[in-house]
């Protein structure tokens, strides 16, 4: 892999979030208690883990499904558990259904942008997921047709909308950690990541990540996702990246490379590395960062720890936060629900066993987001 690829494809995934910021500032407001009417394109795995959280929301009713698989719109179906019209193509789609406002777009990378474009100019609010290109220029294309248009258009960069996330990162704005020096990000995998093919001729359109046509790699598909965190917690971007990589593991005729490692360099001094691979799962995925003061550690969306530094200023509540191990070091559990949970019990209420952010699924989460703008 060249240096000007690992650069490309870095740098499209840190221009999405401040797509998601631009695009949203247009967003309109829908009317209080309205039900909406919700289109899916892409019925894959993604689409369909999409799906399993629409079905769980009272304000939303999905009323059409998408894909140009029958096999993927028929288990689409099933999962839902009633008649819907289905598509093979999504301009029908857009046509037909006149009552349709919104719509979830879980297609491959490489289809993003030009259905998210028709779905914008046929009046729909768009819900995309990531990453939503893996071209600079299309994504820049993207936000202004997203602006133009006056519809909310979100990209699924779930841990944006995470309660977690959003939590600890008014810690970090608060000097919890002091100024940060170093961050890490991993996400490891045991897994080649092939979907079986009963048909030579639906292996491009089955395992499509795994070919450089339709897909930026690890760096773009799982990257996108915990590098924006970096961004996002530092405030900045990149000034310069180095990596390597290749395909070490899985020797099976995919392009894309299966063992990566990056180095970024941020202003002020702050060092970033990201690895990913599909060879090892040790580790799984999280992101890291460290500062003067202290780090904070997140795992798989779901938990996030702070270590304090000895020297770190006391702010008094730490004795009675909840704490948990990792390896040797002792963590305070990051709780966006800790100051709720505290009033009831001064109240007398037994609060409940876990966190909203431990109980619901981050997709969900990021949907929720979207259908209230």
């Amino acid at each position: 892999m060249t240096r000007r690829e690992f650069v490309m494809s870095s740098v499209t995934a840190f221009t999405l979030s401040s797509l998601y910021a631009e695009a949203q500032e247009e967003a309109k407001s829908k009317e209080k208690g309205e039900r909406i009417k919700c289109g899916v394109i892409g019925t894959g795995m993604h689409g369909r883990a999409l799906l399993k959280e629409l079905m769980r929301m009272d304000d939303v009713e999905v009323i059409a499904l998408c894909d140009i698989y029958q096999p993927n719109l028929e288990r689409a179906t099933r999962a839902l558990g009633k008649a819907v019209n289905t598509y093979s193509d999504h301009r029908q789609m857009l046509e037909r259904e006149k009552d349709m406002q919104a719509v979830i777009v879980a297609t491959p990378t490489a289809t993003h942008v030009a259905i998210s474009i028709d779905a914008l100019q046929a009046g729909k609010h768009v819900y995309c997921e990531a990453p939503l290109s893996n071209e600079i220029e299309e994504c820049k294309q993207m936000a202004k047709v997203a602006i133009a248009s006056q519809n909310i258009f979100q990209v699924g960069h779930q841990r944006r909308t995470n309660p977690l996330y959003k939590h600890a990162l008014k810690f970090i704005k608060g000097g919890a950690i002091g100024q940060p020096v170093q961050a890490r990000a991993h996400y490891h995998r045991k897994d080649s990541l092939r979907r079986p093919v009963s048909d030579a001729k639906y292996e491009r359109l089955l395992n499509w990540h795994l070919y450089r046509d339709t897909s930026g790699g690890l760096v773009a598909e799982y990257g996108s996702h915990q590098l924006d965190v970096i961004n996002w917690f530092l405030n900045t971007l990149p000034v310069a990246v180095v990596g390597d990589g290749g395909i070490d593991v899985w020797k099976d005729g995919r392009e894309v490379h299966d063992n990566i490692h990056l180095l970024f360099e941020y202003p002020n001094g702050v060092r970033v590395t990201y690895t990913a691979t599909l060879g090892c799962s040790y580790e799984q995925n999280y992101e890291l960062i460290l500062g003067t003061m202290g780090a904070m550690w997140f795992s798989k969306e779901r938990l996030g720890l702070w270590f304090k530094e000895p020297d770190a200023p006391e702010f008094g509540w730490e004795i009675y936060a909840r704490k948990e191990h990792l390896g040797d070091a002792l963590g305070i559990v990051l709780d966006p629900e800790a100051s709720k949970y505290a009033a009831q019990l001064e109240k007398g209420f037994k609060p409940a066993e876990k966190p909203e952010a431990e109980t619901k699924n981050p997709f969900y989460i990021s949907l929720s987001e979207f259908f209230k703008c």
